[in-house]
């Protein structure tokens, strides 16, 4: 998006499952490099997946509602 306001509502698109096939997988790619770098003994196809799985499911929105809350 080109304004703070228009890339919030494409980032809880996506968490909400309403993303395009692009936004997903940006989103995908994102989170699978951040989980391999935190455990690097994991292979980078195995943290796409989880990112994939995370994202797919519902997950993702959820952690990101808790830490939402949180703050």
């Amino acid at each position: 998006g080109d304004t703070v306001e228009q890339a919030s509502k494409i980032f809880m698109d996506i968490l909400n499952g309403e993303g395009t096939d692009a936004q997903n997988n940006a989103v995908i790619a994102n989170a699978g490099f951040a989980l391999q770098i935190m455990d690097q003994k994991s292979e980078l196809d195995s943290c796409m997946l989880k990112a994939a799985e995370s994202l797919k499911s519902g997950s993702a929105l959820q952690v990101f509602k808790k830490l939402i809350e949180l703050s």
